[in-house]
């Protein structure tokens, strides 16, 4: 039995954060940092017009480090996302940064 189940969320440096990390290393999980440039973030979310301005780029310094070892990074403002996220999943050996950041915080 598989389950396909997309999270989107953001991994803090905080508690919750390893809860997450702890209850799906096991799993074939594919970690993906999305990005795009600040003055993106900001100018998205003028456009939305129902966000905080600047709750984006306060999130910013609270995410995991962009060093940390995410699968795949994709820029929003560079690139198709969807089909080079796409590409990975037929191979979920190479979904490995859950399983290193869980061998990192129980060291």
């Amino acid at each position: 039995m598989a389950f396909n189940t997309i999270v989107t969320d953001v991994l803090e440096k905080d508690h919750k954060s390893l809860e997450i990390i702890e209850v799906l290393h096991g799993y074939p999980v594919l970690f993906v940092h999305v990005t795009c440039p600040v003055e993106e973030l900001r100018r998205r979310e003028k456009e939305r017009g129902d966000r905080n301005i600047g709750m984006a780029e306060i999130l910013l310094s609270k995410i995991y480090p962009q060093d940390s070892p995410y699968d795949i990074t994709v820029d929003t403002t560079k690139e198709d996302c969807v089909d080079k996220i796409i590409e990975l999943l037929d191979y979920p050996e190479k979904f490995t940064a859950f399983q290193t950041l869980w061998k990192k915080h129980t060291k």
